[in-house]
């Protein structure tokens, strides 16, 4: 009997936060963590995130904005009847 075909996949993407105040947004930042369960309780198979990226920014007349992004990869196994 063979085994089914298995395909690793790696979907990379960005978490976006944007907050008023810096210390709002490193809350946020630190909400979403994944440092304590990389498989993030099963889905995956492995989740990294990446080097965040910071960013202060006001529009003419606006309040600040303090935003982060932080590349998230995710990878799963799916079988080859799934994949398809």
């Amino acid at each position: 009997m063979r085994s089914p075909l298995a395909y690793a996949v790696t979907q990379i993407g960005d978490v976006e936060v944007s907050a008023a105040e810096e210390a709002a947004r490193a809350a946020v930042i630190a909400a979403i963590a994944i440092a304590a369960d990389r498989i993030l309780a099963g889905p995956v198979d492995w989740a990294e995130a990446g080097s965040r990226g910071y960013d202060t920014a006001a529009a003419e007349g606006a309040n600040v904005v303090c935003a982060a992004t932080e590349p998230l990869r995710l990878t799963f196994t799916v079988l080859g009847d799934a994949a398809g």
